[in-house]
This record gives C-alpha cells, sequence and structure tokens, in this order.
C-alpha cells in the first residue's frame, strides 16, 4: 500500500514515541538496579559512588542515594570498660567537681570569718561605772594612740570582753570612731 507522507510522519512518531518509552523504562529499571545494589553497600562506598560522575542515575534514583548517605548513623563503637581506670574517670570528672566545691568552701571560710569578726565586735552587755569619784583610765583610741581619759560615776559603756581583773570597754568618739578603756572589773556594774 502506498504510503502518504503524513502517513509515514506518524508512523514515524508513533515508533519513535515507542522507542523513547522503552528506553525511559530501560533507563529507570537500570538506575533502580543500580541503586538498590549501591544501597545494601556501606556509608563510605555510597559515598564515593556519588562523586563518581560517570554514575548514570535518575534525579529520583540520586536524590534516594544521597538521603541514605546523609541519615546513615555513624558505626557502634564499643568501648570496653576496661579502656579507662578509674583514677583517669575521676581525674577526667574533677573540673566539674572542683568548681562548685570551691565555691562552697570560700563561702563556708568567710561565713566563719564574718561570724568571728561580729563575735568579736559584739559588746558582750551594758555597763554602768560603779564608784563614788571619778578616776583616770587607760585609753586606746580608733587610730591606736593611748592616752589617759577619766571617767565618772553613772558613764556608761558597752562591755566588749574581759581581760583578767579589767574590763574592755568601748564609747564613741564623734567622727573617728570607738575607743576602747581599760576599766577594773570592780568598778563595772552591769545594767539590765
Amino acid at each position: 500500500m502506498p504510503e502518504t507522507v503524513g502517513e509515514r510522519l506518524a508512523a514515524a512518531q508513533s515508533a519513535a514515541k515507542e522507542a523513547s518509552s522503552e528506553l525511559s523504562q530501560t533507563l529507570k529499571s537500570e538506575s533502580r538496579a543500580r541503586v538498590e545494589k549501591l544501597l545494601e553497600k556501606s556509608v563510605a562506598y555510597r559515598y564515593k559512588a556519588l562523586e563518581d560522575n560517570g554514575l548514570k542515575l535518575l534525579q529520583a534514583d540520586r536524590r534516594e542515594l544521597v538521603r541514605s548517605v546523609r541519615d546513615a548513623r555513624a558505626p557502634k563503637r564499643d568501648i570496653a570498660a576496661t579502656t579507662a581506670s578509674r583514677v583517669e574517670i575521676w581525674r577526667s570528672q574533677l573540673p566539674y567537681k572542683i568548681f562548685p566545691l570551691l565555691v562552697s568552701g570560700i563561702a563556708i571560710v568567710a561565713a566563719i570569718g564574718l561570724a568571728a569578726v561580729a563575735y568579736h565586735r559584739t559588746p558582750q552587755q551594758w555597763v554602768t561605772i560603779a564608784t563614788d569619784r571619778s578616776f583616770a583610765v587607760q585609753a586606746s583610741g580608733p587610730d591606736g594612740e593611748l592616752a589617759d581619759r577619766t571617767v565618772a560615776p553613772g558613764d556608761r559603756f558597752a562591755l566588749v570582753r574581759v581581760e583578767g581583773n579589767d574590763g574592755i570597754v568601748r564609747d564613741w568618739v564623734a567622727e573617728k570612731g570607738y575607743r576602747e578603756l581599760r576599766v577594773p572589773l570592780q568598778y563595772l556594774q552591769s545594767r539590765q
């Protein structure tokens, strides 16, 4: 039968379409077979295969291969408990334990020191001079200067401490600080 040009063109297009469809199916099946074979290999092997420019894969299969490399977990390494001694484990944890211990130690020492200073500086009681006449006592000023001071009957002081037969009492010197006086205990009377 004589064919016309239009019929031949239609037949050629149909044959080309069939060939293209067969080629596409062949490429899909070959690409799928390559990916499945690569997915059975190790991560390092798959990574090297991705670097190969000659690897013929379709985009979907290449993405699947890249995803399999990206999502792969590192191989588990079992570490035997005998690899590190207890001393080494303790030494590795020491920086994380020493800072809290150091801070706690400094806080405790500071608290004890402050308590000792407060106890030493806090008067024991209020006392009054209980004599019928004035007398001179030795006084140590805030600047450490020693001088004599006269105390009169009825003067009130804060008793800081007792040393032997003397009571160390304190009074305030305006704009200078506390002055300590050494007064014999027989002249001191406690106030309630």
